[in-house]
């Protein structure tokens, strides 16, 4: 797979989430004016701002990577896939956190905090090994 193949899949991937976190949010803000309880209503505009900054960050670095004229040509030189592959799961792993801060920010019931604190160390263990098995797939196609 190429980076430019790469780059256009997952901003298609960012886009699409995108839409889906908003036509969530919408339908949730919909709710709650019919005075239904809205629960967890902060996963949408984490999903936002995680779906945001990771379609910056991907189109940043796809743009850059390989244009001496860009500011950020540094930066992103001598990038290869496995630097896409892993900039975007650091952005997912980041955003994984930052949301499992905000359910303890949010959730009131603190009798079950051990098992809120192994669920999410559960999801970040998934959201790694996923990462070293795209890696290990990538570095066996390339």
């Amino acid at each position: 797979m190429s980076i430019e193949t790469y780059a256009a899949i997952m901003n298609a991937l960012y886009i699409g989430l995108f839409f889906l976190s908003v036509f969530s949010g919408i339908v949730l803000t919909w709710d709650r004016i019919r005075k239904n309880t809205l629960r967890f209503w902060w996963i949408f505009p984490c999903s936002i701002f995680y779906v945001v900054s990771a379609l910056l960050s991907t189109f940043t670095a796809y743009i850059a990577y390989d244009d001496p004229s860009d500011p950020n040509f540094r930066r992103y030189e001598n990038w290869g896939l496995q630097d896409f592959v892993l900039n975007d799961i650091k952005t997912f792993i980041i955003w994984l956190l930052i949301g499992g801060a905000l359910y303890f920010v949010f959730e009131r019931n603190a009798c079950r905090r051990f098992i809120k604190v192994g669920c999410i160390a559960l999801l970040a263990f998934l959201a790694v090994l996923s990462a070293v098995v795209i890696l290990l797939s990538i570095t066996k196609l390339s």
